[in-house]
C-alpha cells in the first residue's frame, strides 16, 4: 500500500458451504444485516465449499466496492447437514 494511502475496511463472513439452500441463504441475510449496521464498510458472504461465491470471488467483489482491508470472519453457526444430519446419527 502506498505511503498515505487511505485503508477502507471490508468484511468477508466465510462459511463452510451447505447443499441446503436455507443454510447458504442464512449466511448472504446476516451479510446484509451485518453490512446495514455498518457506516460505509462493504460486506460479502464467502463458501468453503458447495456453494458459491468462493473465498477468493467473495475477496474479489469487496475489492471492486473499495476494500483494501479486510477483515475476515469465520461463520459456522447455521445447522448445516453435519449437524441436523450427520451428528444426530453418531
Amino acid at each position: 500500500m502506498a505511503d498515505g494511502a487511505v485503508l477502507k475496511k471490508g468484511v468477508l463472513l466465510l462459511g463452510h458451504g451447505s447443499k441446503l439452500k436455507e443454510a447458504n441463504d442464512t449466511l448472504r441475510q446476516v451479510a446484509k444485516a451485518v453490512e446495514a449496521g455498518f457506516d460505509n464498510t462493504p460486506v460479502e458472504a464467502g463458501f468453503l465449499q458447495i456453494e458459491s461465491p468462493d473465498f477468493q470471488q467473495a475477496f474479489d467483489t469487496l475489492a471492486q466496492r473499495g476494500a483494501n482491508d479486510v477483515i475476515v470472519m469465520p461463520y459456522f453457526l447455521y445447522s448445516g447437514l453435519h449437524v441436523t444430519k450427520d451428528l444426530p446419527e453418531e
